[in-house]
């Protein structure tokens, strides 16, 4: 099997078709969806090959953040007990309530979530968020 670049011709007029005019203004495109983009016109185009033609264009990829650490185990690795043995169901309202918490990404920063629920009409009782 011939090399792409020995087959198809040099990279950097191969990349300027897909590069700068069309994902620029966007700026979405990471390596994986510009290798997947340039294999329709190019099928053997590597990795690699697409990670050089985006850095002497000047493309990159948005980076995301980190993500949060939901769990920090405690050092004598005792957890909280199970209250309900697993059984979510109640007889009467204001029987059994159950808490929840959810965290959610803003460009301020995380903005967590926390919500009591009623086993019985399983709907939220109560919510507060920080």
């Amino acid at each position: 099997m011939l090399r792409w670049s020995a087959a198809f011709g040099n990279w950097p007029s191969i990349t300027l078709r897909h590069g700068k005019t069309k994902l620029a203004p966007v700026g979405l495109f990471g390596r994986q969806k510009m290798t997947a983009l340039t294999r329709r016109s190019i099928p053997g185009a590597s990795r690699g090959a697409v990670d050089r033609a985006m850095r002497n264009l000047g493309l990159a990829g948005v980076r995301r953040g980190k993500g949060i650490l939901t769990t920090i185990p405690a050092k004598d690795g005792v957890l909280a007990g199970d209250l309900l043995n697993r059984d979510f169901t109640a007889d009467a309202p204001n029987r059994v309530w159950v808490a929840d918490f959810t965290y959610v990404r803003t460009w301020a920063g995380w903005y967590y979530v926390a919500f009591i629920v009623d086993v019985f009409a399983q709907q939220i009782f109560g919510w507060n968020g920080s």
